[in-house]
Protein backbone atom coordinates (compact mmCIF):
# COMPACT_ATOMS: atom_id res chain seq x y z
CA UNK A 1 0.00 0.00 0.00
CA UNK A 2 1.38 3.18 -0.61
CA UNK A 3 2.18 5.41 2.22
CA UNK A 4 0.28 8.63 3.16
CA UNK A 5 2.10 11.46 2.57
CA UNK A 6 1.16 13.38 5.89
CA UNK A 7 3.03 16.85 6.92
CA UNK A 8 1.99 17.30 10.71
CA UNK A 9 2.54 21.08 11.52
CA UNK A 10 3.49 20.13 15.19
CA UNK A 11 2.62 17.55 17.86
CA UNK A 12 -0.32 18.31 19.72
CA UNK A 13 -0.08 20.33 22.73
CA UNK A 14 4.32 18.87 22.84
CA UNK A 15 5.45 22.69 24.24
CA UNK A 16 2.48 23.32 26.59
CA UNK A 17 3.24 19.63 28.04
CA UNK A 18 7.14 20.30 28.56
CA UNK A 19 6.60 23.46 30.61
CA UNK A 20 5.69 21.01 33.29
CA UNK A 21 2.68 22.66 34.27
CA UNK A 22 0.96 19.11 33.82
CA UNK A 23 2.77 15.57 33.27
CA UNK A 24 2.53 14.29 30.38
CA UNK A 25 0.72 11.16 31.68
CA UNK A 26 -1.46 12.64 33.53
CA UNK A 27 -3.56 12.77 30.66
CA UNK A 28 -5.63 9.94 28.72
CA UNK A 29 -5.07 10.83 24.90
CA UNK A 30 -7.96 9.58 22.26
CA UNK A 31 -6.59 10.19 18.77
CA UNK A 32 -9.11 10.16 15.72
CA UNK A 33 -9.32 10.80 12.32
CA UNK A 34 -12.20 11.10 10.15
CA UNK A 35 -13.00 11.22 6.61
CA UNK A 36 -15.30 14.47 5.95
CA UNK A 37 -15.87 17.77 7.37
CA UNK A 38 -19.14 17.37 8.51
CA UNK A 39 -17.53 14.73 11.49
CA UNK A 40 -14.60 17.23 12.03
CA UNK A 41 -17.12 19.61 12.83
CA UNK A 42 -18.95 17.55 15.41
CA UNK A 43 -15.93 16.28 16.68
CA UNK A 44 -14.30 19.53 17.21
CA UNK A 45 -17.50 20.11 19.22
CA UNK A 46 -17.07 16.90 21.17
CA UNK A 47 -13.50 17.84 22.29
CA UNK A 48 -14.53 21.79 23.19
CA UNK A 49 -16.98 20.20 25.87
CA UNK A 50 -14.42 17.47 26.95
CA UNK A 51 -11.88 20.52 27.23
CA UNK A 52 -14.58 22.78 28.90
CA UNK A 53 -14.78 20.30 31.98
CA UNK A 54 -11.51 21.56 33.96
CA UNK A 55 -11.41 18.28 35.95
CA UNK A 56 -11.39 15.88 33.19
CA UNK A 57 -7.96 15.11 32.04
CA UNK A 58 -8.70 13.77 28.70
CA UNK A 59 -7.22 15.21 25.42
CA UNK A 60 -8.51 14.53 22.41
CA UNK A 61 -6.64 15.11 18.92
CA UNK A 62 -8.60 15.08 15.50
CA UNK A 63 -5.73 14.15 13.41
CA UNK A 64 -7.52 16.02 10.41
CA UNK A 65 -6.20 19.05 11.26
CA UNK A 66 -2.87 17.99 10.81
CA UNK A 67 -2.89 18.14 7.48
CA UNK A 68 -1.31 21.20 5.80
CA UNK A 69 -3.38 21.15 2.59
CA UNK A 70 -6.94 20.44 2.11
CA UNK A 71 -7.10 19.16 -1.10
CA UNK A 72 -4.85 16.99 -0.32
CA UNK A 73 -6.80 15.47 3.09
CA UNK A 74 -9.99 15.52 0.65
CA UNK A 75 -8.33 13.37 -1.84
CA UNK A 76 -6.92 11.15 0.35
CA UNK A 77 -9.95 10.52 2.39
CA UNK A 78 -10.45 6.59 1.66
CA UNK A 79 -10.70 4.91 4.75
CA UNK A 80 -7.14 2.56 4.25
CA UNK A 81 -5.35 5.93 3.75
CA UNK A 82 -6.78 7.24 6.77
CA UNK A 83 -5.46 4.07 8.20
CA UNK A 84 -2.15 4.94 7.43
CA UNK A 85 -2.30 8.27 8.48
CA UNK A 86 -3.60 6.99 12.05
CA UNK A 87 -0.35 4.52 11.93
CA UNK A 88 2.20 7.67 11.04
CA UNK A 89 0.52 9.71 13.63
CA UNK A 90 1.14 6.76 15.79
CA UNK A 91 5.10 6.25 14.64
CA UNK A 92 5.34 10.35 14.84
CA UNK A 93 4.15 10.51 18.26
CA UNK A 94 6.14 7.14 20.31
CA UNK A 95 9.44 9.15 18.56
CA UNK A 96 9.01 11.82 21.42
CA UNK A 97 7.71 9.14 23.94
CA UNK A 98 4.37 10.18 23.99
CA UNK A 99 1.08 7.85 23.39
CA UNK A 100 -1.89 8.05 22.18
CA UNK A 101 -4.08 5.77 24.83
CA UNK A 102 -6.57 5.03 22.09
CA UNK A 103 -6.71 5.49 18.47
CA UNK A 104 -10.19 5.77 16.44
CA UNK A 105 -10.42 6.00 12.65
CA UNK A 106 -14.51 7.03 11.56
CA UNK A 107 -15.31 6.00 7.92
CA UNK A 108 -18.45 6.05 5.72
CA UNK A 109 -19.53 2.63 3.89
CA UNK A 110 -19.45 4.09 0.77
CA UNK A 111 -19.63 0.49 -1.66
CA UNK A 112 -18.97 2.40 -4.46
CA UNK A 113 -15.44 3.48 -3.59
CA UNK A 114 -14.77 1.03 -0.51
CA UNK A 115 -15.05 -2.81 -1.69
CA UNK A 116 -16.06 -5.74 0.51
CA UNK A 117 -12.46 -6.72 0.64
CA UNK A 118 -11.11 -3.00 1.78
CA UNK A 119 -13.78 -3.31 4.08
CA UNK A 120 -12.35 -6.38 5.46
CA UNK A 121 -8.77 -5.53 5.16
CA UNK A 122 -9.49 -2.50 7.30
CA UNK A 123 -11.08 -4.13 9.95
CA UNK A 124 -8.50 -6.78 10.23
CA UNK A 125 -5.43 -4.07 10.21
CA UNK A 126 -7.45 -2.34 12.96
CA UNK A 127 -7.72 -5.40 15.19
CA UNK A 128 -3.99 -6.05 14.65
CA UNK A 129 -3.10 -2.59 15.76
CA UNK A 130 -5.77 -2.09 18.44
CA UNK A 131 -7.36 0.92 16.34
CA UNK A 132 -11.03 1.11 17.04
CA UNK A 133 -13.15 1.36 14.01
CA UNK A 134 -16.57 3.93 13.53
CA UNK A 135 -18.56 2.85 10.39
CA UNK A 136 -21.85 4.45 9.36
CA UNK A 137 -24.19 2.89 6.98
CA UNK A 138 -24.48 4.88 3.84
CA UNK A 139 -22.81 7.57 5.57
CA UNK A 140 -22.17 10.13 9.01
CA UNK A 141 -25.24 11.86 8.11
CA UNK A 142 -27.27 8.22 9.44
CA UNK A 143 -25.76 9.24 12.94
CA UNK A 144 -26.81 12.94 12.43
CA UNK A 145 -30.57 11.68 11.74
CA UNK A 146 -30.60 9.35 14.65
CA UNK A 147 -30.27 12.87 17.00
CA UNK A 148 -34.09 12.96 15.60
CA UNK A 149 -35.65 9.79 14.70
CA UNK A 150 -35.86 6.81 17.27
CA UNK A 151 -36.38 4.10 14.74
CA UNK A 152 -34.89 3.97 10.65
CA UNK A 153 -36.87 0.83 9.49
CA UNK A 154 -39.92 2.64 8.22
CA UNK A 155 -37.16 4.03 5.83
CA UNK A 156 -36.79 0.92 4.29
CA UNK A 157 -32.66 2.06 3.50
CA UNK A 158 -31.60 -1.72 3.43
CA UNK A 159 -34.03 -2.14 0.00
CA UNK A 160 -31.43 0.25 -2.03
CA UNK A 161 -28.24 -1.71 -2.41
CA UNK A 162 -26.10 1.33 -3.55
CA UNK A 163 -24.53 3.37 -0.68
CA UNK A 164 -25.51 6.82 -2.52
CA UNK A 165 -29.37 5.87 -2.42
CA UNK A 166 -29.61 5.16 0.64
CA UNK A 167 -27.63 8.56 1.39
CA UNK A 168 -30.34 10.50 -0.48
CA UNK A 169 -32.57 9.09 1.66
CA UNK A 170 -31.15 9.90 4.84
CA UNK A 171 -30.51 13.36 3.93
CA UNK A 172 -33.82 14.26 2.82
CA UNK A 173 -35.25 12.85 6.08
CA UNK A 174 -32.68 14.77 7.81
CA UNK A 175 -33.56 18.29 6.17
CA UNK A 176 -37.20 18.17 7.79
CA UNK A 177 -35.28 18.38 11.04
CA UNK A 178 -32.68 20.85 9.98
CA UNK A 179 -33.92 23.63 8.19
CA UNK A 180 -31.18 24.32 5.74
CA UNK A 181 -29.25 21.43 6.22
CA UNK A 182 -26.47 20.92 2.95
CA UNK A 183 -24.28 18.03 2.64
CA UNK A 184 -20.52 19.07 3.19
CA UNK A 185 -21.62 21.28 5.98
CA UNK A 186 -23.04 21.50 9.52
CA UNK A 187 -24.12 23.92 12.02
CA UNK A 188 -23.74 22.11 15.22
CA UNK A 189 -26.07 24.08 17.35
CA UNK A 190 -28.86 22.26 16.08
CA UNK A 191 -27.47 18.74 17.30
CA UNK A 192 -25.54 19.81 20.69
CA UNK A 193 -29.35 19.74 22.23
CA UNK A 194 -29.71 15.89 21.13
CA UNK A 195 -26.63 13.98 21.29
CA UNK A 196 -27.70 11.73 24.18
CA UNK A 197 -30.86 10.85 21.98
CA UNK A 198 -28.55 9.51 19.14
CA UNK A 199 -26.75 7.43 21.15
CA UNK A 200 -30.30 5.74 22.78
CA UNK A 201 -31.69 5.80 19.19
CA UNK A 202 -29.14 4.33 16.96
CA UNK A 203 -29.17 1.07 19.42
CA UNK A 204 -32.31 0.30 17.62
CA UNK A 205 -30.02 0.23 14.24
CA UNK A 206 -27.00 -2.21 13.94
CA UNK A 207 -23.87 -1.19 15.37
CA UNK A 208 -21.77 -4.36 15.04
CA UNK A 209 -19.48 -4.02 12.18
CA UNK A 210 -19.66 -7.45 10.16
CA UNK A 211 -23.42 -6.31 9.80
CA UNK A 212 -22.33 -2.91 8.69
CA UNK A 213 -20.74 -4.14 5.83
CA UNK A 214 -23.99 -3.93 4.13
CA UNK A 215 -27.03 -3.22 6.60
CA UNK A 216 -27.71 0.80 7.34
CA UNK A 217 -26.45 1.62 11.08
CA UNK A 218 -24.11 3.14 13.03
CA UNK A 219 -21.80 2.19 15.66
CA UNK A 220 -20.69 6.13 16.46
CA UNK A 221 -21.63 5.93 20.33
CA UNK A 222 -18.91 3.74 21.05
CA UNK A 223 -16.37 6.41 20.64
CA UNK A 224 -18.87 9.08 22.50
CA UNK A 225 -19.55 6.42 24.97
CA UNK A 226 -15.61 5.90 25.46
CA UNK A 227 -14.72 9.18 26.14
CA UNK A 228 -18.15 9.69 28.36
CA UNK A 229 -16.51 6.59 30.62
CA UNK A 230 -13.10 8.81 30.90
CA UNK A 231 -14.97 11.90 32.16
CA UNK A 232 -17.48 9.49 34.70
CA UNK A 233 -17.33 12.67 37.02
CA UNK A 234 -19.00 14.82 34.51
CA UNK A 235 -21.86 14.71 32.44
CA UNK A 236 -21.24 15.20 28.88
CA UNK A 237 -23.94 14.58 26.86
CA UNK A 238 -27.52 16.27 26.87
Amino acid sequence: MEKLNLDFVTIPGKDAYESGSTPVRDLYFIAIIAEGKEECIYLDYIKSIVNEADTVKLNIEILNHYYNKEKTAQSESHPLKRLDALKEWSDTIEKISLADDEEWIICDRDNGSFTNDQYDELLADAETLGIHVIVSNPAFQIWLLFHFVKDITPLRLDDYPKSKDRLKIVESELKKYVDGYKHGSLEIDAFSEHIRDAMDNSQSATQDLKELKRSSGTNFRNLLCSIQDKCSDVALFR
